[in-house]
C-alpha cells in the first residue's frame, strides 16, 4: 500500500529567529494567526486528523543569497507552522513523540514555503 503524502505551498516564508524574537508579542500573535489562515487556505483542512506520528518537511525557499541555517529558521517554523498544524489537527502534538520535523533552506526566485507531510513508518 502506497504511503499517503500531503503537500502545502505558501507564497511567503517564516522570518528568522532573530527577527521573530524581536517582534512585539502582539505582532508575533498576529503573524501566527495569519499563518494559520494561510495553512488553512493551502488545503490543510483536507488532511485527515493525526492518529500516528507524522513526518513534516518544511522547505523555506528564498531569493536571499545566504539561506538561513536550520537552527535560525527552526524557531519561527515551530511557532508559525508546527503549532498551527497542531491547532488544525494535522499533527497530534509537535513533540518528538508525534512529529519528526525537518527544516530545509533553498534558494529560489520567489519567497515560498512548501510543507510535505506523511505518516512515519512504525
Amino acid at each position: 500500500m502506497a504511503q499517503k503524502r500531503w503537500s502545502l505551498a505558501i507564497d511567503d516564508v517564516p522570518p528568522s529567529a532573530n527577527v521573530f524574537m524581536r517582534m512585539h508579542f502582539r505582532a508575533r500573535k498576529k503573524l501566527r494567526d495569519s499563518w494559520l489562515l494561510m495553512l488553512y487556505e493551502a488545503r490543510a483542512a483536507f488532511i485527515p486528523r493525526a492518529r500516528e506520528k507524522r513526518v513534516v518537511v518544511v522547505t523555506r525557499i528564498s531569493p536571499s543569497p545566504t539561506p538561513l541555517d536550520p537552527t535560525n529558521a527552526h524557531l519561527a517554523v515551530d511557532k508559525l507552522i508546527l503549532d498551527n498544524l497542531v491547532t488544525l489537527g494535522i499533527l497530534r502534538d509537535d513533540s518528538a513523540q508525534w512529529c519528526d520535523a525537518r527544516i530545509r533552506a533553498e534558494r529560489g526566485r520567489h519567497k515560498r514555503t512548501t510543507i510535505t507531510i506523511w505518516e512515519a513508518k512504525k
